[in-house]
């Protein structure tokens, strides 16, 4: 905390005026199937990289990219505490250091029911995805996202598998 010049003390996390209140709160913890999920990729690309035959600048430099990728992609993973629905239609990340991020949900969300993922367009533009798997959250939080998902934005695996066929016919046909 720090003073200004009244005398009132301010955070030092972002200020936000007057929140919107959430219509409901997931509250989420740290991953550990995530986090093995991202440190047994990057392991394999670190082995990939070791048998490749590449010269020594060339295997240096890509093992420095996989260690960067390896902590921005931890960090990442682990950095939204609380997603909240607001009365709007709008929804709102909250981050580790307590600052929000507000935005609407993207269309390319992909829901299963041990795997959500969320996409978010964020209103100061950007966007954002957040990875859901079983230990993200507690489960009947989980269920009741799935469930407003589904039913009402319209979200589902087959809408995401419809997409993704329909973007590789263009890419045949291109």
């Amino acid at each position: 905390m720090s003073s200004d010049a009244s005398g009132t003390q301010s955070a030092s996390r972002p200020e936000h005026t007057t929140l919107e209140p959430a219509v409901e709160r997931l509250v989420l913890r740290r991953s550990r199937l995530l986090l093995s999920v991202l440190w047994c990729s990057h392991l394999l690309a670190f082995a990939a990289v070791l048998i490749a035959g590449l010269s020594g600048w060339w295997r240096a430099l890509l093992l420095v990219a996989v260690a960067g990728s390896l902590w921005r992609e931890s960090r990442r993973a682990t950095s939204v505490r609380a997603i909240e629905r607001l009365e709007e239609g709008g929804w709102r990340l909250v981050g580790r250091d307590g600052g929000a991020l507000a935005g609407r949900l993207a269309a390319d969300a992909f829901v299963h029911p041990r795997l959500v993922i969320l996409g978010f367009e964020l209103d100061r533009g950007g966007r954002r995805h957040v990875v859901l798997l079983p230990d993200a959250a507690d489960a009947d939080g989980l269920r009741r996202l799935r469930v407003w998902l589904r039913r009402e934005s319209g979200v589902s695996s087959a809408n995401l598998i419809a997409r993704l066929r329909r973007w590789l016919a263009a890419r045949r046909g291109a």
